[in-house]
């Protein structure tokens, strides 16, 4: 089994966790359970069932579905720097999960609006990098940080 980044010598708090549409879901629980510096958030839906009601509003997904990924109630229980990213143009998870996940975060958090449709390579753009820049330098200025 390979070794952990702990175990490589990198400090829980210089690791950040990063997770695109249901990766944003399995990195906010990971942050959950465990030590780390960061969280980022990219084109990540509210909670499984929010996004099953508005695929298949004529389902009752809400009262079937059994995986909730929630990701909107346990990001306030966060005490991490918080970087969430979207893209107003995606058609598979609207814009409105990112909004709604942005405000439940903490502070410090930043917000970047990026280009392009879901599956696009969003992280390729220049406000990609600008927004984790932004995210690293509020890092850094957290107490304790």
């Amino acid at each position: 089994m390979p070794a952990s980044l702990g175990e490589k010598g990198f400090a829980p708090t210089n690791i950040f966790a990063l997770g695109e549409s249901l990766g944003g879901a399995v990195a906010c629980e990971l942050a959950v359970r465990e030590t780390v510096g960061g969280l980022v958030l990219h084109s990540t839906f509210t909670s499984v069932p929010d996004l099953g009601a508005e695929l298949f509003p004529w389902l009752p997904v809400r009262w079937l579905g059994t995986i909730q990924y929630d990701t909107r109630s346990k990001l306030p229980r966060l005490g991490v720097p918080v970087l969430v990213l979207h893209s107003r143009g995606d058609t598979l998870i609207a814009f409105h999960h990112a909004e709604r996940n942005f405000a439940a975060a903490n502070e410090p958090k930043v917000f970047a609006e990026l280009q392009g449709d879901h599956n696009d390579p969003l992280w390729e753009g220049a406000g990609f990098a600008e927004a984790v820049e932004r995210l690293l330098r509020r890092a850094e200025q957290k107490p304790g940080g």
